[in-house]
């Protein structure tokens, strides 16, 4: 009984993931067409300087090299180091005392470093207030930051996102109003607001660009990949995995639009080395993996 309810739940997962197979929403043939010729195959973005709007004073938190490092956790994209973007500027004689808010600036930046496509934008709310709770006060700090990210080909906005942060600290005084413990310095409980809203930004970009890799192995009951802990993936992730066909040219101007896929199914992750996976299927694949097949990483947000 035990097993036939089992085998009913796989069942209903892997028709469940049937309908799932398919490429993310973000998905640019670019990005395959470069990982084919043996280049990056994850997504190069350049960061710039965000605003820090309201946070004032607080300007020295430098948001965007906190939102840098936050998409550089994830694994999941290739960053223009810093340096880089900086001497690009001064070589074109660019005057940046924030952030860049021009969506065609932003683009011609993010050409000169590179980037596939450059992500700006500014702190929008920052807030503290003080709760009341009898024993103590609470210190609640919140604080928004808004990014953006332009195409450096198109030089349209490809997405809009936000994080937002929150630090809480306790307040303790006496009955005469001496401090015996708690919040010192306001100051540090913006940069704790503000490093709890990037981590979160960067996650909620990383999330928006699918990771590639290629099917290395197949036997008959598992699956090994190129993709590993370095790039994202996790037990339990899964993957789309994909097959090309021809390469697809314009008829009249012969430039090339992308490659031709044949989407074979859904792979889930059994377990994770840095530079690999090995995978099992979901369900039987609609044709046989083989090596060299495409295996494409991606969460959908909520």
């Amino acid at each position: 009984m035990i097993q036939r309810a089992a085998a009913l739940a796989l069942l209903a997962v892997a028709c469940a993931h049937r309908s799932a197979a398919s490429l993310p929403p973000m998905w640019d043939d670019r990005r395959l067409e470069a990982a084919l010729s043996g280049g990056q195959a994850k997504a190069a973005l350049a960061v710039l300087t965000f605003e820090t709007g309201p946070l004032g004073n607080e300007g020295e938190l430098r948001v965007g090299d906190m939102v840098t490092t936050a998409l550089a956790r994830t694994g999941r994209v290739a960053l223009v180091e810093r340096q880089h973007i900086d001497r690009a500027l001064d070589e074109q004689r660019f005057k940046l005392t924030g952030a860049i808010d021009d969506a065609s600036k932003a683009a011609e930046v993010g050409k000169l470093v590179g980037a596939e496509a450059v992500i700006f934008g500014a702190v929008s709310n920052a807030t503290q207030e003080k709760v009341d709770k009898f024993a103590y006060d609470l210190v609640r700090t919140h604080v928004r930051i808004d990014a953006r990210a332009v195409d450096t080909t198109t030089g349209r906005i490809i997405f809009s996102e936000s994080g937002e942060g929150i630090s809480e600290a306790r307040v303790v005084r006496s009955a005469d109003g001496t401090l015996i413990s708690g919040l010192r310095d306001t100051r540090e409980e913006y940069r704790k607001a503000v490093a709890a809203a990037t981590e979160a930004l960067g996650k909620r970009i990383a999330l928006l660009f699918p990771v590639l890799g290629f099917v290395v192995s197949v036997s008959r009951d598992e699956v090994r990949a190129d993709l590993g802990a370095e790039s994202g993936v996790s037990v339990g992730a899964e993957l789309v995995a994909f097959r090309t066909g021809q390469r697809l040219l314009h008829p009249v101007t012969k430039q090339p639009l992308g490659w031709e896929k044949r989407v074979l199914g859904v792979l889930v992750v059994r377990s994770v080395e840095q530079r690999g996976a090995t995978l099992a299927p979901l369900e039987s694949p609609a044709e046989p993996l083989r090596p060299g097949d495409v295996v494409v990483l991606s969460e959908r947000l909520e």
